[in-house]
């Protein structure tokens, strides 16, 4: 997994990459889309999470194999960008996203027999939450009329807020995304957007209480989401 110090490097060229292709000369953009500071806001539906983590509670005794799902969720975004006059853009964006539904499903394992004992169980958690702050890049395809098609990249930090029935911890990690979409250009200085957008958080490394059983427990896991998601960008 991509250690938190690599995130740096990368996010430093999310920024400075279309400022260095700006340079090159391109096709005149259409007025309007280009050269100017903007702020955007989206809400979005998001593909239930599910992801799964071991843990050992007693060292040599008693484990455990977790696998979480949780329902449909929701999210919402502000960015603050500029686009540049070749179809570039960048932006800062903050995304929440939460998920409610959650249920654990558990294995607990007495490791001292042989074979391994095994216990099933089902927990009901309450909600997963995620915040990220992403730096993001996109290029807005030219075109003629009021449509544009785009893609985009970003990569950032994210809090993981975890409450799964088994687990209840917030914990740091990274953030990264792409994305496509279409722009449609309402007024001069208004455009309406829809996008797919693919997300993972990695590196996500928790310190809690295994709420089963209430041994402090750490585990690392990583999971990925896909949202629909659409929203306004007005131009200044």
């Amino acid at each position: 997994m991509m250690p938190i110090r690599c995130i740096a490097p990368l996010a430093v060229g999310l920024v400075l990459a279309p400022s260095v292709f700006a340079q090159d000369a391109q096709p005149p953009q259409p007025s309007g889309w280009q050269g100017r500071w903007y702020f955007s806001a989206s809400a979005a539906v998001v593909d239930g999470v599910e992801y799964s983590y071991d843990d050992v509670l007693i060292p040599d005794l008693l484990t455990s194999s977790n696998t979480v799902t949780t329902d449909v969720g929701a999210g919402i975004e502000t960015a603050v960008g500029y686009a540049f006059s070749n179809g570039f853009r960048t932006e800062a964006a903050l995304t929440l996203q939460k998920f409610d539904g959650t249920k654990t499903s558990t294995v607990f394992r007495l490791i001292d027999q042989n074979p391994p004992f095994e216990i099933f169980d089902t927990f009901t958690g309450d909600r997963i939450e995620s915040t990220a702050l992403n730096l993001n890049a996109y290029y807005d395809f030219p075109t003629s009329g009021s449509i544009r098609p785009y893609v985009g990249i970003g990569a950032g930090i994210v809090s993981v807020e975890v409450n799964d029935g088994v687990l209840n911890a917030k914990d740091p990690g990274i953030s990264l995304q792409a994305m496509a979409g279409l722009s449609f250009k309402a007024t001069e200085d208004l455009s309406l957007y829809v996008e797919g957008r693919w997300q993972e958080l990695r590196d996500l490394r928790t310190h809690g209480f295994d709420l089963a059983t209430s041994f402090p427990i750490t585990v690392d896991f990583d999971f990925s989401t896909f949202s629909v998601r659409s929203g306004l960008r007005a131009t200044f």
